[in-house]
């Protein structure tokens, strides 16, 4: 079953790139089969990419379901979580491979987690929602996955998207809180080492029912310090930038805040003065930075036309010099590069038909997550060595 994302897909013609499946995995550097082929560590340009066959998956190595978001502790640990069927989904890397870690229900219905973080082996987060309805809260404690209550502000249809965390008793959380049947509003909570709080937060625009975006939403969310994080998403006027100051959230305007029909879908910074926001608009792909004292959008490849569609729905930076955005184009799995330079297109595994990356973490130069699913409705988890991305089993 596939849940719906918060960007219009296109009906794309691109061809997959073949790129060897790894199914052995030694720390945070996959040992590939020997039959794979070497591929150039060298990214092509920003154009359709080659043709070529999908390269066969072995059986079982892939589980039903979808990846939404990944978090890496270290190149030795890392967090997706998702949704197979009804229920969620959260797999762990140990430094070996990646396994499904078995929770009871500690939510009835349908319930996609959508967003996760963590900041040590005792405290990750993972955030979502239940039915449709109501905010769903995760927390690791370094032995299991315990739900703690968090704000529902309207009676019905909000629900949580990102999470990022400081310490612990330093979080954020996003998403969307319900102001009418069928418009909504920007929903921010943060966690104070006790409890989940509603904190109010701009909503520039609540409610278009004529517009793309039929309300306002929050899809990402970064922090740094106690008193600077920053939320992005779409709104009816484009796309949403709002910066917590240590006191309040206030809408900050940037190149594409106020164009129809962009949207930005996440966030990542690593200082005060150095953050990226990427998402779509008009069929692009739109990445922003911020360096300090304003948000200046930067060129970024579109691989395929803007009638198929081009849309960035993750990011995560490691230095100035290595970012890494991703996404879908047309019907192709979609990875940038930023090198402290450009924005530069990279091979990435794309099995099946409309594959999609819904989430990247690095956490380092030379390890880096992508998860999202695969063309059959099964999980995708890709991995970066330092040369080439190769994708990962998740199933023995």
């Amino acid at each position: 079953m596939r849940w719906p994302q918060f960007a219009v897909r296109g009906a794309g013609a691109l061809a997959a790139i073949m790129l060897p499946v790894a199914s052995v995995t030694a720390g945070c550097s996959p040992v590939k089969p020997a039959a794979a082929a070497a591929r150039p560590a060298a990214a092509v340009p920003a154009a359709v990419p080659a043709s070529g066959p999908v390269p066969a998956a072995p059986a079982g190595s892939f589980r039903p379901g979808q990846l939404n978001a990944v978090a890496a502790v270290s190149t030795g640990s890392a967090w997706a979580v998702g949704v197979a069927g009804h229920k969620t989904l959260v797999e762990r890397w140990d430094g070996q491979a990646w396994s499904e870690v078995p929770e009871r229900d500690l939510a009835a219905g349908s319930v996609p987690l959508q967003g996760v973080t963590a900041r040590s082996a005792t405290n990750a987060w993972a955030v979502g929602e239940i039915s449709g309805d109501d905010t769903l809260v995760w927390h690791w404690n370094g032995r299991q996955w315990q739900r703690l209550p968090s704000s529902t502000p309207s009676s019905g249809g909000d629900g949580l998207t990102a999470v990022a965390a400081m310490s612990g008793s330093d979080a954020w959380a996003v998403g969307f809180a319900a102001s009418s049947s069928i418009l909504s509003t920007t929903l921010i909570e943060h966690w104070d080492g006790r409890t989940w709080k509603h904190v109010p937060s701009p909503a520039p625009q609540p409610g278009c029912g004529g517009c793309q975006f039929p309300g306002d939403r929050l899809t990402g969310v970064a922090v740094t310090s106690v008193a600077n994080a920053w939320a992005v998403g779409g709104s009816g006027r484009g796309a949403l930038i709002e910066r917590w100051n240590g006191a309040r959230w206030t809408w900050v305007t940037g190149p594409a805040a106020a164009a129809p029909g962009g949207s930005l879908q996440a966030v990542t910074a690593r200082s005060a003065s150095d953050a990226w926001a990427v998402g779509s608009i008009k069929g692009e792909t739109l990445t922003e930075h911020w360096n300090g004292r304003s948000w200046t959008r930067i060129p970024s490849p579109s691989p395929a036309s803007a009638l198929d569609g081009n849309v960035l729905t993750s990011v995560a930076a490691t230095s100035p010099s290595n970012a890494w955005a991703a996404g879908y184009t047309g019907d192709h799995t979609l990875m940038l590069h930023w090198d402290g330079k450009t924005w530069t297109h990279v091979p990435t595994p794309s099995p099946g038909t409309e594959p999609e990356f819904l989430g990247v973490a690095a956490a380092s130069a030379d390890c880096a997550w992508a998860v999202g699913l695969s063309g059959d409705d099964r999980t995708l988890i890709a991995h970066w060595d330092g040369k080439t991305w190769t994708r990962q089993a998740d199933r023995r």
